[in-house]
């Protein structure tokens, strides 16, 4: 694909704007991408590019969270953040900052995520199908069978009479054990 901006290169990054629910699509090439202050992402290099200080995923869920202090503060035991540095960054400390914070956080991952809670995400690709004509086999577990119930028993008695240091007594239970062991491969 040709860059829609320039017209030479090859497009490399995709950018997808939505505006008052209008949304364009363009395809540019790393330079016009780079002259327009997009960045572009690579796996091995992480983000590259310029930067927006006007706009970052730090300062947009910092603005989420507010920048309003209590008057005692409150710190997580495990990273030591506190609401404050978390609403200043963007960021949550560790996993534990939403259990210490959950009440501050809370209304701000309503507000990103229109619940409290994570769905995920439904699968749209065709990789996913459902077998409309798969048939469904229901095995039904049984419980041990009294071979293996009396097995259980002899063992369990075998470890008392080892702990009582019995051994004649634990010996003729290994025999017992050993005995309805074969006869159950049989």
């Amino acid at each position: 694909m040709i860059c829609q901006s320039c017209g030479k290169h090859q497009a490399t990054t995709h950018v997808k704007t939505v505006i008052n629910g209008t949304v364009t699509e363009r395809n540019l090439c790393a330079e016009c991408a780079q002259k327009e202050g997009i960045g572009t992402w690579n796996p091995f290099q992480g983000f590259s590019g310029f930067e927006n200080p006007f706009f970052s995923l730090s300062n947009l869920f910092g603005s989420f969270l507010g920048s309003s202090l209590p008057e005692t503060v409150t710190r997580c035991p495990v990273c030591g953040s506190s609401f404050h540095d978390i609403s200043e960054s963007g960021k949550v400390g560790c996993s534990e900052c939403y259990d210490v914070f959950y009440e501050q956080l809370l209304p701000s991952i309503q507000r990103l995520h229109g619940s409290p809670s994570h769905t995920g995400k439904n699968p749209t690709s065709q990789a996913m199908q459902v077998m409309p004509n798969a048939e469904l086999t229901i095995s039904e577990q049984k419980g041990p069978s009294q071979e293996e119930q009396q097995i259980a028993q002899y063992e369990k008695e075998m470890q008392q009479a080892i702990a009582k240091q019995d051994f004649e007594q634990a010996a003729v239970l290994r025999d017992r054990i050993r005995e309805l062991k074969q006869k159950g491969e049989k």
